[in-house]
């Protein structure tokens, strides 16, 4: 089955959802998908946009991401890391068995920001350490002040 795209205005910047099998397989930072979209895309988009007006925490569609074995374990983990909280890289790499370097290659590596919260994983020390996306940080801050665990100061 071919790749079938949606694209969708956010706070945060124009996303592309992808969705190939009936599952969620990447969410884009881009303009270049279609105003079309599936039920399941427009399903995506919708529980995006109550995200992001505060009216949702959780996401209730099947999602696929491309990855590796060391990325499935982080990405299942970040996915249990509560709305409005985070979590040290060396926290989530010890209950994944695998270190706070790969922590970070799999935030970075990440094809569905957002849906897999990679913006809640931190530094140890409480900096925001990295995040992928066109504004790097301040994207990343966003998300968090959104969220309630960042200030807006």
């Amino acid at each position: 089955m071919p790749l079938l795209s949606l694209q969708v205005p956010t706070p945060v910047g124009p996303l592309t959802l992808i969705e190939k099998d009936n599952a969620l397989v990447a969410l884009d930072w881009s303009e270049s998908g279609s105003f079309l979209g599936t039920p399941l895309l427009h399903a995506v988009a919708q529980q995006l946009y109550q995200y992001f007006t505060g009216e949702r925490r959780d996401f209730e569609f099947p999602v696929a991401p491309v990855c590796t074995p060391v990325e499935h374990k982080v990405f299942l983990e970040l996915r249990q890391i509560p709305y409005g909280t985070t979590l040290g890289y060396g926290e989530i790499a010890r209950r994944t068995d695998s270190n706070a370097q790969q922590v970070i290659e799999a935030c970075r590596a990440n094809p569905v920001p957002i849906i897999v919260p990679c913006h809640r994983a931190i530094a140890d020390d409480g900096q925001l350490g990295v995040f992928e996306a066109p504004k790097g940080l301040e994207t990343k801050a966003d998300l968090l002040r959104l969220e309630g665990a960042l200030s807006a100061a």
